[in-house]
C-alpha cells in the first residue's frame, strides 16, 4: 500500500509532462501529426531540416529548433523592441541563452544563429 506522502510525490512528479520528438524534415513532422497537433507552428518555412522539438503539457511551453538554408527569418516574424525572457524549458541541443535580436514568430520568439532557428515560448508561464 501506498502512503498518501508517497502518493502525493508521484503526482507532483507526473505534473510537469514534457514530450520530445526530431523529424528529419516538415513532409516528416506533418505525417507524424506533430504539425497539426501544433507542436510545429505554421511559420516553420518548407526549407526547414534537423527539427528539433519539445513541448510542456502543463504549461504549454515549448522549445522548437531547426535548420534552414536561408540567412532570413521566415516571413511572419517581426522584430521586438526588447529581448524577451529567456525559455522556461530547458534541453541539450537548446541554448540557454538563445541569442540577441530576437523576432517575433507566432506565440514564438526566435534567434538565426548559423542557419538554425531557435525558438521558445513559455505557454502561459511568461
Amino acid at each position: 500500500m501506498i502512503s498518501p506522502l508517497a502518493a502525493a510525490a508521484l503526482l507532483a512528479s507526473c505534473s510537469a509532462e514534457t514530450q520530445e520528438a526530431h523529424y528529419d524534415d516538415l513532409e516528416e513532422a506533418r505525417a507524424e501529426g506533430a504539425v497539426d497537433q501544433g507542436w510545429i507552428p505554421e511559420w516553420v518555412p518548407e526549407e526547414a531540416r534537423n527539427i528539433q522539438e519539445m513541448h510542456d503539457l502543463d504549461t504549454n511551453a515549448q522549445l522548437l529548433a531547426f535548420t534552414v538554408g536561408s540567412r532570413t527569418m521566415p516571413e511572419p516574424c517581426e522584430e521586438l523592441a526588447v529581448d524577451p525572457e529567456g525559455p522556461s524549458l530547458s534541453a541539450d541541443w537548446f541554448p540557454r541563452r538563445p541569442g540577441s535580436l530576437t523576432k517575433q514568430c507566432g506565440e514564438f520568439h526566435a534567434v538565426l544563429n548559423d542557419g538554425r532557428i531557435h525558438a521558445w515560448t513559455n505557454g502561459g508561464a511568461g
